[in-house]
């Protein structure tokens, strides 16, 4: 295995106040700046070009029953562990695990990746929750954040 450090390694990043955001989704997500005072001043966090997932495992005995007769039903036994992945090419890069934790790095990722990733102190998912009052557009797609929370 390589020793990953990826400050450098990611086409693109974002920097805010010397922390280091890396966007692991795999699209850019708007973040709404509240000290500005409205909807309307955001920073783009640029996607950077890899994303994490967590690759499903199928394995005998992980079924755990079925709705119907067509929607098989799975233990979380059968997902494997969480790696980064190549957006432009979906090779598997390395295991998310691969990636030391940093102080000064935050790692953005989807709610379903960072629900594996909890025990991670540097992992941050959009606020994306009707809670978290996202803003939408007239399809209901949600077009910015309020901010990142942990999983």
């Amino acid at each position: 295995m390589t020793n990953f450090y990826p400050t450098n390694f990611f086409p693109k990043t974002s920097v805010a106040n010397g922390v280091v955001v890396v966007n692991l989704t795999p699209h850019a997500i708007t973040v709404i700046l509240p000290h500005k005072g409205d909807n309307n001043d955001t920073l783009s966090l640029d996607a950077s070009g890899y994303q994490v997932c967590v690759p499903f495992t199928r394995t005998s005995g992980g079924s755990v029953g079925a709705i119907g007769d067509w929607i098989e039903m799975f233990d979380r036994d059968t997902v494997g562990e969480v790696v980064l992945i190549d957006n432009a090419t979906k090779e598997v890069i390395c295991p998310l695990s691969d990636i030391p934790e940093r102080d000064d790095m935050v790692l953005l990722v989807s709610g379903m990746v960072g629900s594996h990733l909890r025990n991670r102190v540097d992992v941050f998912v959009p606020c994306t929750s009707p809670s978290d009052n996202p803003i939408r557009n007239e399809k209901g797609q949600i077009v910015s954040v309020r901010g990142i929370k942990k999983p």
